[in-house]
């Protein structure tokens, strides 16, 4: 990966995505703790795990990013996606020989420092290339609906359109409340619960309406899309449960964009097409 001059404490621009925004800032705080726990002199069988769980964090991260991207619509998702991986390959790779070889005293914070400095790099210029459509987009006029129904989401099915309404209602009610401060944070936690429960039932009742409608080849890769989406799902509620991101920031920046990911990327060209599947 070579050396990279970049300030030790560089900083990522504000993207207009508060779940952008805020993961950034865990995972520049995350980072940096390694860095200074590294210059501290800790055990390499200590951090070697930590290192791991950042690069690991950045993964789900970029993942995150690139549900955003497609669902608002960008043409370059595809090739950032690219980088997304080139990067993480690199950690990887840096993260291996850490854990496996006996590294000389100071690796681990030139490793550390390395992960800070392309983590920045990135965010703060190939994201800027979509910064402008990822705020627009993750703007809300006075009074708009976060999720506003309209034929574009439209299946042709009418129990999954309807399901999906109910969903889209319910992450709209969940914004709003968590953006007025009307919930405690155990209501927060049971009404999130709730949804994500309702989500992934909806997964059971699609699979099982698709079943006998739909190639066998596409039934299949349609039932793996939803057992991703249901790893996303866990993964960002952990988010909220251990403070990464706030319910608001998920619902008004992820959530949104993850459900109309999945109904324009993945029901629509299926269900659309069903006679002719």
């Amino acid at each position: 990966m070579g050396a990279i001059a970049t300030p030790k404490q560089a900083t990522i621009p504000a993207s207009g995505n508060d779940f952008i925004d805020q993961s950034h800032d865990a995972l520049v705080r995350q980072v940096r703790t390694l860095k200074d726990q590294c210059h501290a002199g800790a055990e390499r069988a200590e951090m070697a795990p930590e290192f791991t769980a950042f690069v690991g964090n950045v993964t789900g991260h970029f993942q995150h990013e690139e549900t955003i991207l497609r669902a608002i619509g960008y043409g370059g998702w595809s090739e950032h996606a690219g980088q997304h991986d080139t990067m993480v390959e690199q950690m990887d790779r840096l993260v291996a020989y850490l854990s496996e070889c006996d590294c000389a005293p100071g690796f681990m914070g030139t490793v550390a420092d390395t992960l800070d400095a392309v983590l920045c790099q990135h965010e703060g210029r190939q994201d800027a290339a979509h910064a402008g459509i990822v705020a627009a987009r993750s703007r809300l006029s006075p009074g708009e609906a976060l999720i506003a129904w309209d034929d574009g989401l439209s299946t042709g099915v009418d129990r999954v359109d309807g399901q999906h309404r109910a969903l889209a209602d319910s992450i709209n009610t969940l914004y709003r409340l968590s953006r007025g401060n009307a919930l405690t944070r155990a209501e927060e936690e049971s009404m999130l619960l709730h949804l994500l429960h309702d989500l992934q039932m909806h997964f059971v009742e699609e699979e099982a309406l698709i079943r006998h409608n739909v190639s066998v080849a596409r039934y299949l890769q349609h039932e793996r899309h939803h057992q991703a989406l249901e790893r996303q799902l866990e993964h960002v509620s952990r988010l909220v449960s251990n403070g990464t991101v706030n319910l608001a920031a998920l619902t008004g920046g992820f959530l949104r964009f993850w459900l109309i990911d999945h109904i324009v990327g993945a029901d629509r060209p299926l269900l659309l097409g069903r006679n002719n599947a």
